[in-house]
């Protein structure tokens, strides 16, 4: 979802079976790879307190808390990262 000319944001979840796999850490380092592409400035990812992994994965990828910027009743913790747009449009 692109929120603003700079900002892109992401959802997905995983079923608890693809925890461990590394499933979310490639699924992360495509969209920081996609939205660097497109030239976004920052992404945006959101998650609930109960996805300890998904939080621990966001903070080792350089995200950092944010204010909520959705209505998502399922967002409980929104995170950003400041990207490095590789000018690819």
């Amino acid at each position: 979802m692109k929120l603003g000319s700079e900002v892109g944001s992401n959802s997905s979840n995983l079923p608890m079976p693809a925890s461990g796999k590394g499933l979310g850490y490639r699924l992360c380092a495509a969209a920081i790879h996609d939205a660097e592409v497109l030239s976004y400035r920052y992404l945006r990812l959101d998650t609930t307190f109960r996805s300890t992994e998904a939080i621990g994965l966001f903070k080792k990828l350089g995200f950092y808390e944010i204010p909520k910027y959705n209505a998502n009743p399922d967002a409980q913790m929104l995170v950003a990262k400041m990207l490095s747009p590789r000018n690819g449009r």
